[in-house]
């Protein structure tokens, strides 16, 4: 059977991909690979609640950046542009996006 997969699931398997590089990439560097791999299971997480249809509800007043991390984020500025269309597509996720300073508004400079 063929899996059907919505835009937003295609943008959350994305990311996935993206922090799963940076995992790798960052295997068997004390704390740094044990922060990538919360990352990787907080990207499972959106994706498992956006399957529900429930995102939006999860993250509650979070952004997808500020639920992933926004310090990890940071200092990988090279996943935010899987990170941006996801926080487009979640209603109230990205309210906050460019106007707080957030680690998402910075790395779009």
């Amino acid at each position: 059977m063929v899996k059907v997969r919505t835009p937003l699931e295609r943008e959350i398997g994305k990311l996935i991909v993206a922090v799963q590089q940076e995992w790798n990439r960052h295997a068997g560097e004390d704390g740094i690979w044990q922060e990538s791999e919360q990352v990787m299971y907080r990207s499972h997480d959106l994706l498992k609640q956006a399957k529900a249809e429930n995102l939006q509800s999860f993250l509650a007043d979070r952004t997808v950046s500020q639920f992933l991390g926004e310090s990890w984020l940071k200092r990988h500025p090279q996943v935010m542009r899987f990170v941006r269309p996801i926080e487009k597509s979640v209603p109230g996720s990205n309210k906050s996006f460019e106007a707080d300073g957030s680690a998402a508004a910075q790395l779009q400079r």
